[in-house]
């Protein structure tokens, strides 16, 4: 329920954002893959995203983010605001199941105040730029999309007493480690991550939902496609940008006299930056 629960509240927050004007003002997409295992077979529940950089606006537009998506701090906030708020309904209904930890301290009869703690901390959002290209992307996620909890060269022994496999320590420096389980623990490890019939580890929104991507995502590719055929057959970037916007990007923008020059290119890996940090 935890993973369910964060990957909606993630939609609801994405959803809000980019329907706000000031914003993309359109419906974005999402690929969600859910991934429930750690290296050594624990409980690890979380979802992978590929989310486009864009959105489909209600006319049928493509608008693309330009550096970044969201700011980070908006993007906290909003956060922070709709889990806490999806906390507090869920209470009231009587449909949260709190730790017994919790219910032990003084906050067991005082729910209410405990978000309203929670409501005035700062919340984290972490974010790092993208990966290079679009093909890491993909080799990235398919390790997660149709994998098992372990794969076979891992099982380095198996006996009646023992089952030994190797295992990545990502809390040790990444350091490699063996572990040993008995039988009956290491199929109980194995089967927890095995879901129900008819449950879909691999899930779409937005504009790449099953119900419409086929329609939306050909709109999305044919501008794609189009844009780069008709600047390079009317004319170079710098003059379509001087008849777009009536600005010329050769112009020295201090003296308005002089003219710029390329001195050097920056390196593929500065090009994109997925969020504003300011």
């Amino acid at each position: 329920r935890k993973t369910k629960s964060r990957n909606n509240t993630t939609h609801v927050v994405a959803a809000a954002l980019t329907k706000d004007p000031k914003r993309l003002h359109g419906q974005m997409g999402m690929l969600s893959v859910l991934h429930t295992w750690g290296q050594n077979l624990s409980n690890h529940n979380h979802v992978h995203c590929i989310v486009p950089g864009g959105a489909l606006k209600a006319n049928g537009i493509w608008n693309a983010s330009t550096n970044y998506l969201f700011p980070v701090k908006v993007l906290s906030r909003l956060f922070r605001g709709i889990f806490v708020r999806t906390l507090r309904n869920l209470y009231q209904q009587q449909a949260l199941k709190l730790p017994d930890k919790l219910t032990e301290t003084h906050h067991r009869n005082h729910f209410d105040e405990l978000l309203n703690v929670i409501m005035n901390k700062e919340w984290v959002v972490y974010a790092k730029p993208p990966f290079n290209t679009p093909d890491d992307v993909l080799n990235y996620l398919s390790r997660y999309t149709h994998n098992m909890a372990i794969s076979n060269y891992r099982i380095l022994e198996c006996d009646a007493q023992w089952v030994t496999f190797k295992w990545r320590d990502y809390a040790d420096g990444n350091k490699m480690k063996i572990m040993q389980l008995v039988p009956a623990e290491f199929i109980r490890r194995f089967l927890s991550h095995v879901v129900p019939t008819g449950f879909m580890r691999i899930r779409c929104f937005g504009f790449m939902a099953n119900a419409c991507k086929a329609d939306k995502i050909e709109k999305i590719q044919k501008q794609l496609s189009d844009k780069p055929k008709k600047l390079k057959e009317q004319c170079d970037i710098k003059t379509w940008i001087l008849k777009t916007t009536g600005k010329d990007i050769t112009r020295c923008p201090i003296c308005q006299q002089g003219t710029l020059r390329r001195s050097h290119d920056i390196p593929s890996k500065f090009h994109q930056v997925i969020v504003d940090t300011s």
